[in-house]
């Protein structure tokens, strides 16, 4: 990246492209640092919230970091793609110089945040640093390799707020979100897939065709399913009556997860969701529906009576 192209003059100010390049509203991928304190019933305390706050800040601005590298290495792909190309370094917006303040500055406050948290924690935070890196150079060009790296940065945030929750992560737990965090990653790659059919634009490094599509959307669905079916064998196991008053409410979390993933999978198919599905979700009405009515019935499944 040599030098910037023309600037268009609607386009944005240096300072406010910076803060588009950083991604906010991709932070919300790291409110799984939650899920364990959640499934663990964990009474927030406020040192456990703020331990909580500064774990959720280290983990959004590594993505941040992670993502304007993800943006260098994509440069000439994201410039002739019809929406990519809007980001700040594709479109000209944010140059060389730019990128190396953003990285040294984010990577330095990364660095500062992680001292604050255990080393457990920052093990977990280097780690996910690590398997992006490698992500974006070398295993998103690997068959299979990447969904499964997709998946791993998931589950790295998982055992991070397991970490901070001081809360164990059951066989059911993992076997239920690994199976998810497949299914989605691969939406995302379905997603892409269908884009570059259409725009006869690749992307970078990518060994899928257009005949893998039908494969790859059969295998994020049965993934999917394998999620629901392993949290349907949890709520039968006895060890949900520790943690839950009346463990049989839990089967209505059931049909809502069985709607949500078949409703995404179908959207996927009809090229709806783009190749985006976290910026899909937050966007998307039905997806708070379902969380909503998803953590009452946990809620209501917990208490011994209803108020």
């Amino acid at each position: 990246m040599s030098g910037r192209l023309q600037r268009h003059p609607l386009q944005r100010t240096r300072f406010r492209a910076a803060l588009a390049e950083l991604r906010a509203d991709q932070w919300v991928k790291n409110l799984l640092l939650f899920a364990p304190a959640v499934a663990g019933h964990v009474t927030m305390t406020p040192a456990l919230t703020a331990r909580f706050a500064v774990g959720f800040i280290a983990f959004s601005l590594a993505a941040s970091m992670i993502y304007v590298i993800n943006d260098l290495v994509d440069l000439n792909y994201d410039r002739m793609h019809p929406t990519k190309r809007t980001r700040p370094f594709a479109s000209g917006e944010l140059g060389m110089p730019d990128a190396r303040l953003m990285i040294l500055t984010l990577g330095a406050l990364v660095l500062i945040t992680m001292g604050m948290m255990p080393r457990e924690f920052a093990a977990m935070l280097v780690g996910y640093v690590l398997l992006n890196l490698a992500y974006s150079l070398v295993l998103r060009q690997k068959v299979a390799l990447d969904i499964i790296a997709l998946a791993g940065t998931h589950l790295l945030r998982l055992f991070a707020g397991s970490v901070l929750a001081d809360v164990p992560l059951s066989g059911w737990f993992l076997g239920f979100f690994v199976f998810l965090f497949v299914s989605l990653a691969l939406t995302k790659r379905v997603g892409e897939l269908q884009h570059d059919i259409r725009s006869e634009t690749t992307a970078p490094g990518r060994w899928y065709a257009k005949g893998d599509v039908p494969v790859l959307t059969t295998i994020g669905v049965a993934s999917a399913m394998a999620s629901i079916v392993v949290y349907g064998l949890y709520v039968t196991d006895d060890a949900v009556s520790v943690l839950y008053e009346r463990p049989k409410i839990l089967w209505g979390v059931l049909p809502l997860l069985l709607y949500w993933v078949s409703r995404i999978w179908l959207l996927v198919g009809r090229g709806e969701v783009g190749d985006d599905p976290v910026r899909f979700t937050i966007r998307d009405p039905v997806s708070y529906f379902i969380a909503a009515a998803t953590l009452f019935l946990v809620w209501l499944a917990s208490t011994s009576s209803v108020l």
